[in-house]
C-alpha cells in the first residue's frame, strides 16, 4: 500500500516541474525580443551624440547650453550670435572646447539645415558655431 500511494504521488510531485523548460524558454525568448527591442528604438540626438565630441562626453543639451550658451530653440541661438564675444571663446576653451568639436558640430547643424530648411534652430545654431569657429 505504501509503494502505490508514494507511486501515485511521486508524478504528481514531478508534473508541476515539467512547465519549468517552458518558462526558461519564453523567459529567454521574452529577453531576446526586449535586447532587439532596444537597438530598434533609438533616439536620433542618441546616435549623434555618440558620432561627435563633446566636452567630459556631454549631452548635445548640456554642451549648447552649458557651454556655448545658446539657449533654447531658434531665438535663444540668435541672440547668443549676436552677443558672442572673444572673451566667451576663451570660457569655450576653458571648458574642454576643441575647435574640431565646434567645426564638427557647425558642419552637423548646417546638415541640419539643409535637410530640414524650415528648422530655424539648426539654422541659426550652424552660424553660432560659424562665428565661435572664426573668433577661435
Amino acid at each position: 500500500m505504501n509503494r502505490v500511494t508514494s507511486g501515485l504521488k511521486l508524478p504528481q510531485a514531478l508534473s508541476m516541474y515539467k512547465f519549468i523548460p517552458f518558462f526558461f524558454f519564453f523567459l529567454g525568448t521574452t529577453a531576446h525580443i526586449h535586447a532587439m527591442t532596444d537597438d530598434v528604438l533609438i533616439d536620433p540626438s542618441t546616435q549623434v551624440q555618440n558620432i561627435l565630441p563633446t566636452p567630459q562626453n556631454l549631452s548635445i543639451n548640456s554642451f549648447g547650453q552649458w557651454i556655448i550658451g545658446w539657449g533654447t530653440g531658434a531665438e535663444g541661438a540668435r541672440q547668443r550670435l549676436e552677443n558672442i564675444k572673444r572673451e566667451d571663446i576663451i570660457i569655450i576653451k576653458q571648458k574642454g572646447t576643441t575647435l574640431e568639436m565646434i567645426q564638427l558640430w557647425q558642419q552637423y547643424f548646417e546638415q541640419q539645415t539643409v535637410a530640414n530648411p524650415n528648422n530655424p534652430t539648426a539654422r541659426n545654431r550652424a552660424k553660432l558655431l560659424k562665428k565661435i569657429a572664426d573668433l577661435w
